[in-house]
């Protein structure tokens, strides 16, 4: 899922209870999960491809190596059914819930009391599961003005039903400098335009008008 893919949840969330949209009535929470990819383990005819060697030693990796190539597909899609799963505990449209890999958002709407015993649900369903949540890097936007999810910055308005939502400001920093480097020079190295086209690919997923002088990047 994309930034923009939460706004659009959100943005039905609001239409469906209006009475809510403004204020405290829709909340945000980021909660990671801890050591993710090691959840899962390898399997036995897999296993001769996660060694490496250490003096005499031959270690293997029963569980899946951050860094491995299937790795976050494997992560990503068993954490995106668990979320599914944990978010079924919950009535229809008072959550909403997108999973980039191992980092989750989850929004919810209703009164306080609402909130936080869907969080209750959320939260202690996937502790049921036996998966292991990074509660100290949690990010609540009751008491967060504004919250990060992986390229975005997320801001509920609180005078007018709406989210803000900006680019991190350290990829549009990154872009700049890139751009700056570039600049100095006749040629580019393939490495260097990859940067460069991998962190406007993050800009260009809000900012629509970007895609195409991305996808010329990209070729």
């Amino acid at each position: 899922p994309r930034a923009l893919d939460v706004v659009f949840a959100n943005l039905e969330m609001m239409k469906t209870r209006r009475k809510l949209v403004k204020g405290s009535g829709m909340r945000h929470i980021i909660l990671d999960f801890a050591n993710a990819f090691f959840h899962f383990p390898t399997r036995a005819d897999e296993r001769k491809l996660f060694t490496t060697r250490l003096g005499k030693d031959v270690l293997v990796w029963m569980r899946t190596a951050q860094g491995s190539r299937g790795a976050p597909l494997v992560c990503g899609r068993a954490l995106a059914l668990v979320m599914r799963m944990a978010a079924a505990t919950i009535s229809e449209g008072a959550v909403s819930t997108s999973t980039y890999v191992d980092d989750p958002i989850s929004t919810f709407i209703g009164e306080r009391e609402e909130q936080e015993l869907n969080i209750g649900k959320l939260v202690g369903s996937i502790l049921a599961m036996g998966f292991d949540l990074a509660f100290a890097k949690a990010q609540d936007s009751s008491s967060d003005q504004v919250i990060t999810w992986t390229s975005a910055v997320f801001e509920l308005l609180e005078d007018q039903p709406g989210i803000k939502v900006t680019v991190k400001a350290e990829i549009l920093a990154e872009v700049g400098a890139d751009i700056d480097e570039i600049f100095k020079h006749n040629t580019v190295t393939v490495d260097k335009l990859r940067e460069l086209a991998g962190r406007a690919t993050c800009v260009a997923s809000l900012v629509h008008v970007w895609r195409p002088s991305v996808a010329m990047l990209w070729g």
